[in-house]
């Protein structure tokens, strides 16, 4: 098997790579991308640039995570290729890609990538990148003993990538400027592949299932009941919403081919299940249908949980994630007090624990402060006046809406080259404040 061999010392940022590509695939967006760390010099502080695309991993995460199965491998070269004619536009692939690889192009609402150049390599030649690359920078070849070596490289997916550096700046001088400022470093410290307010149909979807699922639980146990028509316009709503993420809504019926192989697809097939059956159930009284949207509202939420832990799993236990939300609403609207202040502890548990590196901050605590007065006031309203009950449900409503949109602001979905730029500047601050 051959792999990408990217030398980080012999690349200048010509783009001449790119330009192959582009050349001889006639993409509309590049499929390659040259990273500059430090597009400001600063003396004594090495300068690299690095040449990304898809590496075709021996366990590709777009593979696993795409819920229409439009990724397959090609049988004589390897690579791992996208049929676009079963692209979603959900672009659930690139969340997943640490190499940020697939590319989403917005005019057609279909997902784009690198296919290695498959066609050259069978007829006996190396990818457009590496032969357009002057510097000799990238090449393509057997990989050998060493090919699990490198700056960059996640040895869990088996990329075809080795990065390898000659270390021609460890013995230079330390020259550190005042004022020290790594600015691309800095920049790319704590961003994210993806921006919360381009997400809104998503934040609205997750939290609305959470509210969904507590309402069908009060339905049926009669504490407060939601109107039937008004809880089938928000089952509508639900649904529709995630499909106003889709580039391709006409095809969201082949996410169901996905199912419980993409943790996407898991999503959409108990969404629909848990959609119908809470909606039966509210129309015909049947003790059955009621059971199975109990459990299909459960394992719900927890798909969508799922969703975004398999994407990062940093953020597993994050006080925000919609099951917790769920039993929460849940717990209130059926005047459980027990239920409610036990799932309360585990929240505020998780707030801290989440954010166990705030403990100083004044926002943090401000956040905290108020999340656990508010608990606190819910749990005490279960033996007080109604019109309080209904006021303060209000009120926890709206926090769990605004808990939702932090919870996206928390999500960091894997970006090696974020982290390869946070690693350098871990190494300039070492530099600036030795121990």
């Amino acid at each position: 098997m051959k792999v990408f061999d990217f030398n980080i010392d012999l690349c200048v940022a010509c783009h001449a790579c790119i330009a192959g590509c582009y050349l001889e695939n006639g993409s509309e967006l590049p499929w390659r991308t040259i990273y500059s760390d430090q597009k400001s010099i600063y003396p004594g502080l090495p300068v690299h640039n690095i040449s990304l695309a898809c590496n075709h991993c021996a366990d590709a995460p777009c593979m696993q995570a795409c819920p229409s199965r439009a990724y397959y491998r090609d049988p004589l070269t390897g690579a791992v290729l996208l049929n676009s004619k079963r692209c979603l536009g959900c672009n659930y692939c690139y969340w997943s890609c640490p190499y940020d690889a697939p590319r989403y192009n917005h005019e057609a609402g279909q997902v784009e990538k690198c296919t290695l150049c498959s066609s050259r390599l069978e007829e006996g030649f190396e990818p457009a990148c590496v032969s357009a690359c002057p510097t000799g920078a990238l090449k393509f070849r057997e990989a050998g003993d060493d090919a699990e070596e490198g700056l960059i490289f996640d040895s869990s997916i088996e990329p075809r990538l080795k990065i390898s550096s000659s270390g021609r700046n460890e013995n230079m001088p330390l020259i550190i400027p005042e004022p020290f400022q790594a600015a691309d470093a800095l920049a790319a410290k704590g961003n994210s592949k993806i921006s919360p307010p381009g997400e809104w149909t998503l934040i609205i979807f997750t939290y609305l299932s959470s509210l969904l699922f507590s309402f069908n639980i009060s339905n049926y146990f009669g504490n407060i009941i939601l109107p039937r028509f008004l809880y089938l316009a928000l089952v509508f709503v639900c649904v529709a919403l995630p499909l106003l993420h889709l580039g391709k809504p006409l095809r969201s019926w082949r996410a169901l081919t996905g199912v419980f192989r993409s943790a996407l697809s898991t999503e959409i097939f108990f969404l629909l299940l848990f959609s119908i059956s809470s909606v039966l159930a509210s129309f015909i009284d049947i003790r059955m249908l009621w059971i199975i949207s109990f459990i299909s509202g459960i394992l719900l939420l927890i798909a969508i949980d799922n969703v975004y832990t398999s994407a990062d799993p940093g953020i597993r236990y994050n006080g925000s994630q919609v099951f917790i939300s769920g039993l929460l609403l849940a717990s209130f609207l059926l005047g459980e007090m027990l239920p409610f202040v036990f799932i309360s502890v585990v929240r505020i548990s998780l707030i801290i624990y989440s954010n166990r590196n705030k403990l100083t901050d004044k926002r943090y605590i401000a956040y905290f402060s108020y999340q656990l007065i508010l608990y606190l006031f819910c749990a005490l309203s279960f033996t007080g006046i109604r019109e309080v009950y209904i006021i303060l449900f209000i009120i926890l409503l709206a926090s769990e809406l605004f808990n939702r949109i932090l919870y996206y602001y928390d999500f960091r979905p894997p970006s090696l080259i974020n982290n390869y730029y946070n690693d350098k500047l871990n190494k300039y601050e070492k530099i600036k404040n030795p121990q």
